[in-house]
């Protein structure tokens, strides 16, 4: 079967986990089958960050993304010229829109509906291509991939798309992440040596999110220097650090302006910007805790991120956040910074339960994979081209 991939939203780097979510489901469908041939649809910005191989090919489009009303009106009006022209059975779109009117069948993954909940974030223009083009997309496509329960369940009751095209297929960390997550640790001293390159302490609570208002860092900076407060002298968290990793979104400012205000220097609190994953898989191994402290997800994969280094999860208990984590982290209501507070405290002072949910962490870790997701996401396509599926059912049932 000849499945075209529409990649015309990925810019390389800013996109966050729809570009994950992209490039590792595509390489994990080539290596659990051979019978497809995937023809991927790249624009000017991404095409060099792909690379053919046995059963996959590029098709440049000459459309910057970075334009997005180019990028829409391509996507609309020339891509599904491509798509016949290519013989394509099927189109897979994993960014969130589809060729509305197109003469091949189209599948098309929705990550979130955060634009309804959270409609401040966006610009007005924004907010509505998003609050058009996602609904209409998801109601003319022939299968739609949620990345969770909960946004199925959003997507169903908001925009009334049929449940019964709608599947579930979850996410799986990084796979270059997952690869140095089974790597040996650096020596101690390499170590400590890049730690200081970066300008993280010797003891360190670390979140990895872009700074945007929903991700809810201004609250967890005010829980965190509550936190400072009642560790102040204990024994092995002197001088603890928060280290937030991630693109520096619209909310830096924001953020730096309330390290201000709660007089958090730069020994309490680091901001890193986007880091490599060499650097990323040393922060997380060398965490104290990872905190997630965000308002809305769709899924939430830095949580098994932190998960596959073994070190444990206080997190926020909305929205997609529990059905990732399940019974592996310290949850906290995202709302409340006196409980956020609390709970962080108690998962830095309590070893011996810190112990057990990272534990159960590595044990939720294995619910999650991008092979599973691939052979998932192939039977769908199959279906919606109107092919029997090519691995057994029980594959296919959601985590």
């Amino acid at each position: 079967m000849n499945i075209a991939v529409n990649t015309l939203f990925l810019l390389p780097g800013q996109v966050g986990g729809t570009e994950i979510y992209t490039r590792s489901l595509l390489g994990a469908m080539t290596e659990v089958s051979l019978r497809h041939r995937l023809i991927i649809f790249t624009n000017r910005e991404n095409h060099d960050s792909f690379a053919d191989g046995p059963g996959l090919e590029r098709v440049p489009c000459p459309v910057r993304a970075v334009s997005r009303p180019a990028r829409i009106a391509w996507e609309q009006l020339a891509l599904p010229w491509q798509l016949l022209a290519a013989g394509a059975d099927v189109v897979f779109s994993p960014g969130f829109t589809t060729p509305l009117c197109c003469g091949t069948p189209t599948v098309v993954t929705v990550h979130d509906l955060i634009w309804r909940t959270h409609p401040e974030n966006f610009p007005p223009s924004y907010r509505l291509f998003l609050e058009t083009l996602i609904p209409w997309s998801a109601a003319r496509a022939r299968r739609v991939i949620a990345v969770s329960r909960f946004t199925a369940d959003r997507l169903c009751r908001t925009y009334g798309v049929p449940a019964d095209k709608v599947r579930v297929i979850h996410e799986a960390p990084a796979r270059a992440l997952m690869e140095l997550a089974s790597t040996t640790a650096p020596p101690a001293e390499e170590a400590r040596r890049r730690l200081d390159a970066l300008g993280v302490g010797p003891a360190h609570l670390l979140c990895v999110s872009t700074l945007a208002p929903h991700k809810n860092v201004r609250r967890l900076l005010q829980a965190f220097r509550e936190v400072k407060s009642r560790l102040a002298g204990h024994r092995g968290l002197e001088g603890l650090q928060l280290v937030l990793a991630g693109i520096k979104g619209r909310s830096h400012d924001e953020v730096r302006e309330m390290a201000r205000l709660l007089d958090l220097d730069e020994a309490d609190l680091l901001v890193t910007g986007w880091v490599d994953d060499e650097d990323l898989a040393l922060l997380y191994r060398t965490a104290r805790l990872f905190a997630y402290p965000s308002l809305h997800e769709g899924f939430g994969l830095p949580l098994l991120e932190a998960m596959a280094f073994g070190i444990p999860v206080a997190s926020s208990n909305a929205t997609a956040l529990p059905e990732v984590g399940g019974d592996a982290a310290f949850w906290f209501d995202p709302e409340d910074t006196g409980m956020m507070a609390h709970t962080l405290v108690r998962a830095l002072t309590d070893p011996d339960e810190a112990r057990r949910t990272a534990l159960r962490g590595a044990e939720r870790l294995r619910r999650f994979s991008w092979e599973r997701a691939a052979r998932q996401t192939i039977n769908l396509l199959l279906d919606a081209a109107g092919h029997p599926p090519e691995f057994p059912a029980e594959t296919t049932v959601s985590t």
